[in-house]
């Protein structure tokens, strides 16, 4: 019925492309704030600081402040240029005179501002709780900020970790609330909560705080990008809807050419983090330039409003007003169809076929995250030198991805699309160990297979968003989505587990990406048993997505799961009782 009502008012008019485009603006918030911590958490150049010297600075100042750094802190190696990043000699407390015990061979001294006179036995070390870093590349970091020095790989790592948690866990509560409140009002809520959290990052005062906020402001960008994408694929009709799908990936992209050029200009992680971070105010402001999805008003019962809604459609696409169309779907005689409303989320396993079909939509999602973050974790940077250009790079890949997609899902549909990407990412995974076990120098083999690696991935998070919001009935898209991205979470969360995993030689190095390639390609395989979606009506009922494999494709693929739709345990009819 929705779909008959949307091609009378327009499924792709003036009141689509303004609400697109509005509704999408968001995902440049998202990029900006998911992705800050990769300029926010780098570390300057940095040595122990000087014991007892409060205004001690990494740059030499002075003949005496030379003296004073070269006496209390050793070089990380013999004959090396740099100065111990984690240990100064061991400080000798209290020296009575510069001559103490007659050892001025063995002792340096310097007199501190409490004019107190310290030694320092030049023969032991002592670890270090202080440290000074370089303004070169950086005005202030988070790093420099918290004093963290030899302990801030361990502090990223939880970052990250906190990061892929934040992700993991809105990825399984954030979808039911949109699916419960509505598109409008959980986007405006997520947005706004995503201020705040940003807010309180630029008065970040310890460790735990910017754990705290990391996962939060994680929570908040899965949060809002899913509620985004649903509502963007719901407002248009089925040949746009990939097309709409994809802009939500392209706004993304432009974020993360706004956080390079950004960082760039401003070197002070406080600074920048107050000017990605305000604009978000501006979404408060949806309230009133928005309306809410007329397909989730109707899934909820309330015709009224999604009437109002589509009467709004018709006059800016330049339509007539279907008005005996609008009566009969107020009146709730819509050709028979079963009230979405009363269906449940454990609908979507209510036959053996439509278990297995989205047991292997959960299965991929898992699949692709493990490899898009075990390359990243096992192949390193593309390129030595500068963190801009570096993110330049990863950045113009992520568009390049996008922009295949955009090309292909259309003309060769979704399934061969994302298949043949699963399986070519897969298997670059998989040839990334050819190096390692033929003990090769050739870095630009791994940064080749890299770059695939990474934009195959690239096509599949894309891909994946169209492909499972047209698998997934309306009543539950968002939750559907949810779920889905709560196993490709699980694969980032122990994607880190599986690249620490150390069976000592050639063969031990190789196993991590034996597993993130070998993963992939058997959840490649597993993909094809996926119907495909293309040119197909967005689902509104479990009966319509049973029935997908009937509706006009481009691809007939086979469906591998049983043709008698047997329930579970019972016919579908009385599932609803």
């Amino acid at each position: 019925m929705y779909e008959k009502l949307l091609r009378s008012v327009g499924d792709f008019g003036r009141f689509q492309k303004l609400n697109v485009f509005l509704l999408c603006l968001p995902c440049i918030n998202v990029a900006l704030h998911n992705l800050s911590m990769v300029f926010n958490m780098e570390q300057p150049d940095f040595r122990c600081a000087v014991p007892g010297l409060e205004n001690d600075t990494y740059d030499i100042q002075n003949d005496q402040h030379a003296r004073l750094v070269n006496a209390s802190i050793p070089r990380e190696t013999t004959g090396s240029a740099d100065f111990s990043q984690c240990y100064t000699y061991k400080p000798v407390f209290p020296t009575s005179s510069p001559a103490h015990n007659g050892s001025r061979d063995v002792f340096s001294y310097y007199e501190n501002q409490d004019q107190h006179l310290i030694g320092f036995d030049q023969n032991e070390t002592a670890k270090c709780d202080r440290w000074v870093f370089s303004k070169e590349k950086y005005d202030s970091t988070v790093a420099s900020h918290l004093d963290l020095g030899c302990d801030f790989t361990s502090i990223r790592t939880h970052t990250n970790l906190m990061m892929l948690l934040g992700l993991f866990i809105g990825s399984f509560i954030c979808s039911p609330i949109a699916d419960l409140f509505g598109r409008k009002k959980t986007l405006i809520f997520w947005a706004l909560l995503q201020v705040a959290c940003g807010l309180c990052f630029t008065v970040l005062t310890s460790v735990p705080l910017l754990l705290a906020l990391r996962f939060f402001i994680s929570l908040t960008c899965i949060g809002l990008f899913m509620c985004v994408f649903v509502f963007v694929t719901e407002l248009v009709g089925p040949s746009q809807r990939a097309f709409v799908g994809m802009c939500t990936m392209y706004f993304w992209s432009c974020g993360m050419f706004l956080l390079v050029f950004l960082f760039y200009f401003v070197r002070n992680w406080r600074t920048a983090q107050f000017i990605l971070t305000t604009p978000g105010i501006l979404y408060a402001s949806y309230w009133w330039l928005i309306p809410e999805s007329p397909r989730w008003l109707i899934s909820k019962g309330r015709y009224s409003e999604a009437a109002d809604v589509l009467r709004r459609m018709a006059r800016m696409n330049g339509k007539p007003v279907p008005e005996k169309m609008l009566e009969v779907m107020i009146s709730g005689d819509n050709d028979g169809e079963r009230k979405p409303s009363q269906q449940k989320v454990w609908y979507l396993c209510a036959t053996p076929r439509l278990t297995g079909r989205f047991l292997v939509l959960c299965l991929v999602w898992f699949a692709f995250n493990v490899c898009y973050y075990g390359l990243t974790l096992n192949v390193g940077s593309l390129i030595e030198g500068d963190l801009y250009l570096n993110f330049t790079i990863l950045s113009v890949m992520e568009l390049a991805g996008y922009i295949l997609s955009q090309v292909l899902i259309d003309r060769v549909g979704r399934k061969p699309l994302f298949c043949s990407c699963m399986l070519l990412g897969g298997m670059a995974c998989l040839a990334t160990m050819g190096p390692v076990l033929a003990d090769s120098d050739a870095p630009w083999i791994n940064t080749v297979l890299s770059s695939v690696g990474k934009m195959c991935t690239t096509v599949c998070f894309a891909t994946a968003f169209v492909f499972t919001a047209e698998l997934i009935p309306t009543f539950v898209r968002n939750t559907g989505i949810g779920i889905c991205s709560f196993f490709g979470r699980i694969g980032g969360l122990v994607s880190p587990f599986i690249a620490n995993t150390d069976m000592g030689g050639d063969v031990g190095r190789a196993f991590p990406l034996v597993v993130f390639g070998g993963v992939t390609v058997i959840a490649g395989f597993l993909a094809l048993l996926i119907p495909e979606t293309k040119d197909t009506a967005l689902p509104e009922t479990i009966e319509d997505i049973r029935n997908i494999r009937n509706q006009k494709t481009t691809a007939k693929a086979p469906i591998p799961f049983s043709e008698a739709e047997v329930p579970l345990k019972e016919s579908s009819k009385s599932l609803e009782h």
